[in-house]
């Protein structure tokens, strides 16, 4: 996908001022699609106009990514910053400071001009150093759902509690999947999400922590392949940090596959933060009426 190329490919092409191919042809496919859509009403039509116009924004975005990192600072600019800074040193000299005073004003100025002009030249690669333009806005928010994210790694400090079923029960929102309402069905818990009308089930074990399947239209089975799997499994914990307080950190797989000691291998994160005010209505009416066959089938 678009998305997925643009940030685990295209990004760090563009620190050699490169573009990437998958990019341009995920989004030549876009428009291919766009293009054989066919609206059958007002309704449909005026979508149609507003997703095309998202979609020119997108190509517009790219396409100004891509100029900033191939261009370059003027030549006449970077001739006249070493020659300025030589130029401000040898005015600045003063012979009639002591010889240990006039080392370190001297070699002060040094330093201020020599970080400037080293500041300047990383500047001109945009995309890459330090200070480079993040891709981070591309894999936050509702863009989450489509590209891998990596689950949080421990930090120093963390501390892990016991979660409860108790705990769980309530609206929740995720970078990764939006909204999620969680209730308890008997000894287990279940839970709705709007992607793909997913659905969760699973229970919190005695060691405190969540495992539970998730599945997702249209088969609700996991596949045998990253692209037909619809279906994984899912585990969440309650880890108390020194910086955020209590959190609750998730992790998720396609398929139900695990490692030989029984661990989750992780395809990307499922954080959790709860929501106080989102009573998230639609959701708790497919809690009440989905049938059960909407459910995951337990591995």
């Amino acid at each position: 996908m678009y998305v997925d190329a643009t940030v685990n490919d295209e990004w760090p092409m563009m620190r050699d001022a490169k573009a990437s191919p998958d990019a341009a042809a995920a989004l030549e496919t876009m428009y291919a699609l766009y293009a054989d859509f066919r609206p059958t009403d007002d309704a449909q039509a005026e979508f149609y106009s507003q997703a095309l116009g998202h979609l020119d924004e997108v190509a517009t975005a790219r396409r100004e990514r891509l100029d900033i990192s191939t261009a370059k600072l003027p030549t006449v600019l970077v001739l006249m910053l070493p020659f300025g800074a030589a130029l401000l040193l040898l005015l600045e000299y003063r012979p009639r400071l002591l010889p240990r005073s006039q080392m370190v004003f001297m070699g002060t100025l040094a330093l201020v001009v020599s970080s400037t002009y080293v500041l300047t030249i990383v500047l001109d690669y945009p995309f890459s150093g330090d200070v480079s333009v993040s891709n981070e806005p591309l894999k936050s928010g509702t863009l989450a759902t489509l590209v891998a994210t990596q689950p949080r790694a421990p930090q120093r400090g963390d501390r892990p509690l016991p979660l409860t079923a108790q705990a769980l029960e309530g609206v929740w929102s995720s970078d990764a999947y939006g909204t999620i309402l969680l209730r308890r069905h008997g000894r287990e818990l279940r839970g709705v999400y709007r992607l793909a009308n997913g659905t969760i089930r699973g229970a919190v074990s005695a060691d405190g922590v969540f495992r539970g399947v998730w599945c997702e239209g249209p088969t609700r089975n996991p596949g045998s392949t990253i692209e037909n799997s619809d279906a994984g499994l899912v585990e969440w914990r309650l880890v108390d940090t020194k910086s955020d307080g209590r959190l609750v950190t998730g992790i998720w797989s396609y398929g139900y596959d695990r490692r030989q000691d029984k661990s989750l291998k992780p395809d990307g994160n499922w954080d959790l933060r709860r929501l106080r005010r989102d009573e998230a209505l639609d959701l708790d009416r497919r809690l009440r009426t989905d049938p059960p066959a909407s459910y995951c089938h337990t591995p």
